[in-house]
């Protein structure tokens, strides 16, 4: 498959924007202090948690314990198809708006957390890992920062549609589940065993008497108000392809799990040697998550993928940089030329280490941070500033061992 396209892409599970006019680089270092709730803070008694100090991550769990608001909000009603339509499409285009208008950015805040650590006395990338508060910037998105921006973004439809803002929630998810009827067998998530590394937002619906969710996923660039009845018709979404290009098609379904508690998220991928490759994710929208920040941010900080991704209205993914630090020798710069047509390059981050570019290789960064909506030599500087991450092989082999132990604990998922 093409990594590219994907937040987190399978080859990484289980061994995780920028505005037109600014600079990728980063602007500040995260407070060490621990952050409050993200979302509106709850009574004690409305929370899921097993007690008061498991939300600290400890030596043996660097996350905290996931937490959930017992209560959803209602289903918002809408008294017939045609009108749900109306609401999805005009839901679909601030979706579309916000896609191209901010770039999904895993980068950005790994940067500032190198700096941070750099900076803050700490030897040990543990101890300062469970101290650090990841910030939340427009520059810098991931799947949160998109989130909760679109969160932010719908209240524009207040005046069409009251009330419909506030029906909107974060919603958790755990990809590539192994066994899904032993996950959502239990109810809850597996609290102890949770990751939680993507989020997203769903909102109850009513149409007429059929019950069903609304979800929106700009963290995997998905464009378009995905429905999901529990009937399984009209307007069900099904399955609808997310991509197809030179890497291959891609497909996803979301439906119901036979509790009500879960959306199982269906991929499935195949590539241009025709072999396939299916796995299940598994969407928690019983209850709205309130760890959004510190539990899939602060995970994502050391995810070994790491990308820079700008997409068009579509969804589609248009130009960019990847790299993993397994391999981190090495990152993938893409965008497109004059003709409309991809450009990709292996470079090795050596490259940047030294004083003078080779001019191919200065062109196509150009291009490729012009396309990112990057000034002009900002995507240069901030390859210099990685090539020295990735030389520091310390803070590297140790980003590397939490995310090993992040994955250990949820490898029974």
């Amino acid at each position: 498959m093409d990594p590219e396209d994907d937040c987190h892409p399978s080859s990484s599970r289980r061994s995780v924007g920028a505005s037109s006019n600014s600079s990728q680089l980063p602007k500040a270092v995260g407070s060490s202090k621990t952050a409050p709730a993200e979302n509106a803070a709850p009574t004690s008694s409305a929370i899921i948690m097993a007690s008061p100090e498991d939300y600290v991550p400890s030596v043996g769990r660097p996350l905290p314990l996931p937490q959930w608001l017992k209560y959803a909000p209602s289903a918002f009603y809408v008294s017939s198809t045609e009108a749900y339509e109306d609401l999805a499409s005009k839901v679909e285009l601030q979706v579309q708006n916000l896609l191209k208008k901010h770039n999904y950015n895993t980068v950005g805040n790994f940067v500032r957390f190198y700096m941070g650590f750099e900076s803050s006395g700490f030897t040990q990338l543990d101890q300062f890992f469970r101290e650090y508060s990841p910030p939340i910037t427009p520059d810098h998105y991931t799947c949160v920062g998109l989130g909760l921006e679109l969160l932010k973004k719908l209240w524009c439809l207040e005046s069409l549609y009251a009330g419909l803002a506030s029906k909107f929630y974060v919603v958790s998810c755990e990809e590539a589940i192994e066994n899904v009827t032993r996950y959502t067998g239990n109810g809850r998530p597996p609290v102890q065993l949770a990751e939680k590394e993507h989020i997203l937002l769903a909102m109850r619906i009513k149409i007429n008497n059929r019950s069903g969710f609304l979800v929106l996923d700009p963290g995997y660039h998905v464009a378009r108000a995905v429905t999901i009845m529990a009937d399984k018709k009209y307007p069900h979404t099904g399955w609808f392809t997310q991509k197809n290009d030179e890497a291959g098609v891609k497909e996803y379904n979301y439906e119901l799990d036979p509790t009500g508690r879960y959306l199982i998220w269906k991929i499935h991928e195949t590539n241009r040697r025709g072999e396939n490759n299916d796995y299940e994710s598994l969407i928690y929208v019983e209850e709205p998550f309130l760890c959004a920040v510190q539990c899939t941010e602060r995970r994502n900080l050391v995810y070994n993928f790491k990308s820079l991704l700008a997409r068009d209205t579509k969804g589609q993914v248009i130009a960019g940089l990847y790299f993993d630090l397994t391999q981190s020798d090495t990152v993938t710069i893409f965008c497109k030329d004059d003709e409309g047509s991809k450009l990709r390059k292996k470079l090795k981050f050596s490259v940047f280490s030294g004083k003078d570019l080779p001019a191919e290789i200065e062109e196509l960064v150009e291009d490729c941070g012009s396309q990112l909506g990057m000034l002009e030599g900002d995507l240069c500087n901030l390859l210099i500033t990685l090539a020295t991450i990735v030389e520091n092989k310390q803070f590297v082999q140790q980003t590397l061992a939490i995310n090993d132990i992040v994955n250990n604990i949820a490898a029974e998922n």
